[in-house]
């Protein structure tokens, strides 16, 4: 491959010795960067369409990622820990376990939990979207 002129300058750099140099530089973000979330409706746990299609990208991840295990969290709002959080955040990770069972990854590769953190801070018994979610995280 002929060397690359910048200017009036001969690098001696190929075009592909440049092209992995600058991605050295500024790399690709990889799939575990990635943090697939879905959100649910309040005092909800069911799928919606948008959230199975999120679910299929993340077994897409998983399985091109070749990771060992999946680790499914469900969340609640702060209106939704006034009555029975951990219960439907469990629920809410349980639904997106049988998904991604349904979409071919086996039971024994997912782990569920529940967690109060929220990803939109805010005062007690408040409503908030963003916060009712599941997050699915790829470990090696």
């Amino acid at each position: 491959m002929p060397a690359t002129a910048i200017g009036d300058r001969t690098t001696g750099l190929t075009r592909t010795a440049l092209a992995f140099f600058l991605l050295m530089l500024w790399p690709l973000p990889a799939a575990a960067d990635i943090v697939p979330m879905v959100f649910f409706k309040f005092r909800e746990s069911s799928l919606s369409e948008p959230a199975v299609e999120v679910l299929h990208e993340a077994m897409l991840i998983y399985r091109e990622g070749h990771y060992a295990k999946l680790i499914v969290t469900g969340f609640c709002d702060t209106a939704e820990m006034v009555k029975d959080c951990p219960a439907l955040a469990q629920r809410r990770a349980d639904a997106a376990k049988n998904a991604l069972m349904r979409l071919g990854i086996d039971e024994s590769r997912i782990d569920t939990g529940v967690s109060v953190e929220l990803l939109v801070p805010t005062g007690p018994d408040v409503r908030e979207p963003q916060n009712r979610r599941v997050v699915v995280d790829f470990l090696r």
